[in-house]
Formats: structure tokens, C-alpha cells, sequence
């Protein structure tokens, strides 16, 4: 994947969330860690996106960075944005992206399609890019728009990010499963 497109994703992911926060900016129910509501969803997707920005910048610049542990991860950030407000969370996710696309344009071509990069995974840079910048967050807000049974939004999400998942994952349809989303797992 071409540099410009990551950006294009990036800024794809800014437009969803936006979207997102316009529907779920006054949500006020309650949630607990296995039942996240709309708030929940931005301050992880905020923490993994931060995160990437980070190490792309650390690996980019010979700069160390912090490997985290996810399942540690997510709980401490679970209860660590209670107290945010939702535009706070929102805001700050609008600047991450921008910091992130900053950074992306540091890269060269080649240095995107560099497997050998220590993303912590196994593939190329641009796949790490466009997992943590597009397909993680997409997943999160079609998710939640499922579970709050908004489906007509759950259905254009699915059918805009469409194909580009299937480019990321070498058109595998199992991109689209929520199996690693903790209240699948716990609930089912």
C-alpha cells in the first residue's frame, strides 16, 4: 500500500469518527469493562492510535518506545479515561491522527513494504500503519454501531471500509470478525 493511501485511511478513520461522535456525543449510559458504551470505544481506539503514532516515530527516528502489553493495556485505559469527557477523548483523537500523518510522510515507499521493521508483527510496515490507524478503529465503531443495534450505520461503515480491508488482510473475510473483542469473548 502506497503511502498516500495510508493517509487517505487515516483521515478516512477521522471522518468515521467524527460521524461517530456526532451520533454518540450526548450517550450517557453506564458501562463496565466487559460492556463498553460509545465513550469506552474512542479512548481505546485514542490509546492504540497514540501508540502507533509513537512507534512508527520511535522506529522511524532509532527512538525507543514502550511494547505494551494489549490485555494490560486496555484495562488501565479502560478505567483511566472514565473521568475524560467524550470531546476531550474526540479532540485529542483529531490530533493524533494529524501527528500520525505527519509521521507517515517521513517514510519512504520502500521503508513501507520493510517486513523486517520491529512493529512487533510480521508483516509489512504499511499493514501495521493501516491496522492500528484504520482496520482497529473500524472494527471498534462498526461494532458498537451493531450492539446499539444502529445498523443502518453499522451497514455503511462495512460497505465503505469494505474494500480496504479486504486489501489489507489479502481478501480474507475473517477481518470482519469481532472474536478478539472482549465482550465477545466473554459474553458468548
Amino acid at each position: 500500500m502506497e503511502k498516500q493511501k495510508l493517509i487517505l485511511l487515516s483521515n478516512n478513520t477521522r471522518d468515521f469518527i467524527g460521524k461517530f461522535y456526532s451520533y454518540y456525543s450526548k450517550e450517557n449510559i453506564d458501562s463496565s469493562f466487559l460492556d463498553w458504551n460509545a465513550k469506552d470505544v474512542m479512548g481505546h481506539i485514542l490509546f492504540w492510535m497514540k501508540h502507533c503514532g509513537d512507534k512508527i516515530y520511535g522506529i522511524k527516528n532509532g527512538v525507543p518506545f514502550e511494547m505494551v502489553d494489549a490485555n494490560r493495556v486496555n484495562n488501565k485505559i479502560y478505567f483511566q479515561n472514565k473521568s475524560v469527557k467524550i470531546d476531550v477523548l474526540f479532540e485529542e483523537i483529531n490530533d493524533v491522527i494529524i501527528n500520525c500523518i505527519n509521521v507517515i510522510n517521513m517514510y519512504a515507499e520502500d521503508e513501507l513494504s520493510d517486513k523486517t521493521l520491529p512493529t512487533g508483527y510480521n508483516f509489512e510496515m504499511w499493514r501495521y500503519i493501516a491496522m492500528d490507524m484504520y482496520i482497529h478503529p473500524i472494527k471498534h465503531l462498526a461494532h458498537y454501531y451493531f450492539k446499539a443495534e444502529n445498523h443502518n450505520e453499522f451497514e455503511d461503515i462495512i460497505k465503505h471500509s469494505f474494500n480496504n480491508f479486504m486489501e489489507y488482510s489479502d481478501n480474507d473475510l475473517t477481518v470482519f470478525n469481532f472474536f478478539d473483542f472482549y465482550e465477545d469473548i466473554v459474553l458468548s
